[in-house]
């Protein structure tokens, strides 16, 4: 159950990290994504409300998503340099590792959101074409990197 658990999020992750990327475009944002973020678009024939849509998502999440990155920044910084101090106190490591534990969940949670909103945008059919374009940019990425032990656990 663990391991299918850290799957769904594997792949949570990369779909909202890909789709906000690919997103940013139209928000005037990440000029690199851009050729990816139009090539996903023509693959999946959006409307022009839907190509809206999924920008006013991206705008709505983004600057949630960017404040909670930047306080988990904080927090790890925070741990790492009470980590390095001669003599750590307990009590702070305990706190900031609960502080980090929530702002990683409160991450998941916006990503899963963020998800479940693409899909009520999508037809059933594109957000097929989605998931599977972004299974195989996640196995270009892998393979780049030069893969895992296991990587028949991505195949499917």
């Amino acid at each position: 159950m663990k391991r299918y658990n850290k799957i769904v999020v594997i792949l949570v992750t990369a779909l909202l990290g890909f789709a906000c990327a690919g997103i940013s475009y139209g928000a005037g944002g990440g000029e690199k994504y851009r050729p990816r973020a139009g090539v996903m678009f023509k693959k999946l024939n959006l409307t022009p409300q839907q190509e809206t849509q999924l920008r006013q998502l991206r705008q709505k999440n983004h600057q949630t998503l960017r404040e909670l990155h930047r306080t988990l920044m904080e927090k790890r910084k925070a741990l790492a340099e009470e980590l390095d101090k001669q003599k750590v106190d307990m009590a702070k490591i305990k706190v900031l590792t609960a502080e980090l534990k929530d702002i990683e969940g409160s991450l998941i949670e916006e990503r899963v959101n963020q998800a479940l909103k693409m899909k009520e945008i999508l037809t059933p059919e594109q957000y097929r074409i989605f998931r599977d374009t972004l299974k195989d940019v996640q196995r270009e990425r892998i393979h780049r990197r030069g893969g895992f032990k296991d990587e028949k656990r991505f195949r499917e």
